[in-house]
This record gives C-alpha cells, structure tokens and sequence, in this order.
C-alpha cells in the first residue's frame, strides 16, 4: 500500500510541475546576502551590479525602458560600489590595473599598454578614442580630456583639451601631431615645438640658436632710429642679485649684470613689456637693433671728426710752411742788417 501511495504522490507532484518545464521561457535564481563564494570557470550576466548597496537596499533598480522610474540606466551592464582591480586583488583606487610590460623603443603601434582603449571600426569614419576627467563646482560639471585621431596611414595624433567657459565646452589647448611634432595653440605645428601666444620661462633658457620673424613683407610703418648714442647714456648697466627668497622665481643664483627694466623704458619704453602683475621685462635681442645704430652713428662722428682732423692737419702743415719761408726771410734780414752794421 505504501508503495503505491508513493507512486501516486510523485505522479502528482510531477503533473504539478509539468507547466512549469513546459511553458516557462526563463529560470532566475535568486541568492541572498551572504551569497555562495565559488569558482567559476564561465559566469556570463545580462547586467550585473557589485557591491553591498545594491544588496541590501532595494532603490537600487535597474530601468526596464529609459525614464520609466529605476534608478540605474537601463544602458548600464555593470555597477561596482567599491575599488575594481585587473590583475591584482589588492586595488588602491577606483580603478586598479596592473601589468607588467617591458616596451623596447620604438615599438610597433599593435603594442598595447596596460590600459587599452580602442575606437570603433569603421572604414567610412574617422573614429577616435578618449579619456575625459570631469570637474565639478556647485552642480556645474566641466570637462578635460586627451583624444586620439587617426592622421591617415596608420598615424595617430593626440589633442589634450581643457575647459575656460562651461557653455563652449572642452577645447583644445595642446597637439601632438603623428610626426611627433607639438602644437600649443596651434593645431598645425609646422616645427617640433610650435606655441601660438608667449612663452613664459621661469628660470633660464639655454638653446643652440634662435631667429625672431623680421620679414619685410610682415613689416609697416618703418622709422629710423636715431639720436641713439644721447639716449644710451641715460641707461645705465648694472650688477645685481636676484631677490630670490622674497620671490618664488626660478632666478639663476649669483651675481647678475644687466639693465633696469624702468631705466630703459625711460629712454626706450619699446623694449619693455609689463606683465599682468606689473612686472616688466626687457627684450634684449631688439637692444641690438639699438646698439647697431649706436655703432653706426658713433662711426658716422668718428669719420667726420677724422676728415676735421685732415682740414686742420692740411692748415697746420701750410702754416708750417708759412713759417718757414718767413723765418728764412727774416735769418735773411737779420745777416743783412749785420753785414751794413761792420
């Protein structure tokens, strides 16, 4: 008897989960906190979140369509709470990816570094990959950021873009080009350093040579400079030292020889600039054009002084000669009058 009321209760529990396996198109599983540890060989997830918050509190919903009241974007695949890792177990930080790579240079451009962000491919797009880091002041966001843009032929060039204006959004404030060319302001660096705007060095510039542009074509409004050797004597050269503890400049240490900015933009205001705090500077290469012409007029009053010289050399040697005739004449008078005197 036993054995058939076995029989008949597994018949019906059968029956009663047969509309389950036949007309169910999805089995969840559902564990709750502490969830099971376990190896898994193959875990694979629609959407998936990390973390204690998204166990224990139940706000946490992912969107079944976009704006339907879930908290989670329903484009979002993977939410971590805490610190994430990639080879190592122990992260730091938000994000922490370890790998050791030795890279021999140069290398290949299929050399991948620890983190690898590729664009999508596409053969009628020019797609490009990028890292933005967002700021935040009060509940305005802005952004910078390092793109990267093919060059054509497997090149690449970088742009690195900054913010001023949260309305214009992200611009880009520095290049470097697939010839490895860098552009500051420019986005078409023509040399290995080309910077649209002034340089601003603190501490001292060493460099093999430089030029200035001083093309005619780029000139107008051309004037001599003259009077020049009166003005330079109202400029004086000093030395000096650097106020280096009261300033926080990279001042070069030592005794210093040069000029006072003011007392030059007394004589040749041309030749100093003012910076934003009221400091000024001296351009020191346009001083030659000073110099120049204080050499040139120095030479043009060294050359009239020397023909001034010839003029009174050429009466000189007539008086001379003026001279000598008329001491001859008087030795002559004299011999005469003792001649008639014995």
């Amino acid at each position: 008897m036993s054995r058939i009321l076995k029989i008949i209760y597994i018949s019906a529990f059968a029956l009663f989960l047969a509309p389950v396996f036949l007309f169910a198109e999805e089995i969840t599983v559902t564990t709750y906190y502490p969830s099971p540890y376990g190896i898994y060989n193959e875990l694979r997830a629609k959407k998936m979140a990390i973390g204690d918050d998204y166990i224990d509190s139940g706000s946490y919903t992912w969107e079944a369509v976009n704006g339907d009241g879930g908290e989670v974007d329903v484009d979002t695949d993977l939410i971590v709470e805490g610190n994430a890792g990639i080879g190592t177990y122990i992260p730091q930080t938000r994000l922490d990816i370890r790998r050791t790579i030795s890279h021999t240079y140069p290398t290949a451009g299929q050399v991948y570094g620890s983190l690898h962000i590729s664009p999508e491919t596409s053969a009628a797009a020019d797609n490009s990959a990028s890292i933005t880091f967002g700021a935040c002041q009060g509940v305005t966001s802005a952004q910078a950021g390092i793109y990267v843009q093919s060059s054509g032929a497997y090149g690449t060039k970088m742009y690195f873009g900054t913010t001023n204006v949260y309305a214009t959004g992200s611009q880009v404030r520095m290049m470097i080009d697939q010839l490895g060319n860098v552009g500051i302001g420019t986005l078409v660096p023509g040399y290995t350093l080309s910077v649209a705007g002034t340089i601003y060095a603190n501490g001292s510039t060493i460099t093999a040579g430089s030029t200035t542009w001083s093309d005619i074509r780029l000139k107008k409004d051309i004037e001599p400079i003259d009077n020049v050797i009166k003005r330079l004597c109202g400029i004086r050269g000093v030395y000096y030292s650097w106020k280096d503890n009261e300033f926080t400049k990279n001042f070069p240490k030592g005794r210093q020889i040069g000029i006072i900015a003011q007392n030059m933009e007394d004589v040749f205001p041309e030749l100093v600039t003012t910076d934003k705090n009221g400091y000024k500077s001296i351009a020191y290469d346009k001083f030659t054009a000073v110099l120049l012409e204080a050499v040139k007029e120095q030479e043009r009053k060294i050359f009239e002084q020397q023909e001034i010289n010839k003029a009174q050399q050429m009466q000189i040697v007539g008086l001379i000669f003026r001279v000598e005739k008329l001491e001859k004449r008087l030795g002559k008078c004299i011999r005469d009058l003792e001649k008639k005197a014995k």
